[in-house]
């Protein structure tokens, strides 16, 4: 289910409700879809938001699914904008100097360092295969 289906089901369910006799939780859903609707861009933070990507960089961090988790924990302040996560930027600054940036970052690093002497170079993979094609698959001649 996508962000964009979820006001069309609300709508079902609400319609599904009224036939069953169940008016008082249609009006309910009604009332919650128009409070979905009317969140704008207005109802942002006045600092404004930024990206994931954008938050996990002014943090010095790599990981976006960290700064996603954040939000969702509450450690930032996070808004959805379609079907985006967007993080306050006045929350990120907040965070810079938290002890829970330098543990994360210490993470990364002891992660990269274990991971080094896998890491042989910046050399391309060759493709054995014409882009489209399965590598596996057997090419005609």
């Amino acid at each position: 289910m996508t962000q964009t289906d979820v006001p069309a089901r609300i709508e079902r369910v609400a319609d599904a409700l009224r036939r069953l006799g169940h008016a008082e939780l249609a009006v309910e859903l009604d009332e919650v879809l128009a409070a979905l609707n009317k969140r704008t861009i207005a109802d942002e933070p006045a600092g404004g938001v930024l990206t994931t990507g954008e938050a996990a960089a002014r943090l010095g961090i790599k990981s976006i699914t960290t700064v996603k988790r954040w939000a969702m924990d509450g450690v930032l302040d996070g808004y959805r904008r379609g079907g985006r996560m967007m993080v306050s930027a006045a929350s990120v600054e907040r965070l810079l100097a938290s002890p829970t940036v330098a543990a994360e970052k210490a993470h990364e690093a002891a992660r990269d360092e274990a991971f080094a002497p896998f890491d042989f170079s910046d050399e391309e993979v060759p493709v054995s295969s014409p882009p489209g094609r399965r590598p596996w698959a057997a090419t005609r001649a």
